[in-house]
């Protein structure tokens, strides 16, 4: 039960930061990026690849940042409640898993907002 109960906010902690990413990239990101990567002489740059890398660098971190969070608290349900002995290499494993998705996630809302 204990581990159905771990599964399941996994998931949906997976989802919650599928959405903050994805409100990040779109609303919160090109704040953070300088316009010069974006604008020239009061146009649009016709080359936006220093934006689009930038945009990904700043998703990738914040990726990090919410892997970190669940791995500290998957660590702690694992040790405190579970109470086994591999709550450290559960909880690494776990949170790979979670950031290789983000990263495909997020790998493909740049392809797209950058084809957009």
């Amino acid at each position: 039960m204990r581990y159905i109960v771990y599964s399941i906010y996994n998931v949906l902690y997976l989802v919650f930061s599928l959405w903050a990413l994805l409100y990040a990239a779109t609303y919160l990101n090109a704040g953070f990026i300088p316009d010069s990567f974006i604008w020239e002489d009061g146009k649009l740059k016709e080359n936006l690849t220093l934006f689009n890398v930038s945009q990904f660098v700043l998703v990738i971190l914040e990726s990090v940042i919410l892997v970190l969070i669940i791995y500290f608290i998957n660590r702690w349900y694992l040790a405190i409640v579970v109470k086994t002995n591999k709550a450290k290499n559960i909880a690494l494993w776990t949170g790979g898993i979670l950031f290789l998705i983000e990263l495909v996630f997020t790998s493909l809302l740049i392809y797209w907002s950058s084809k957009a």
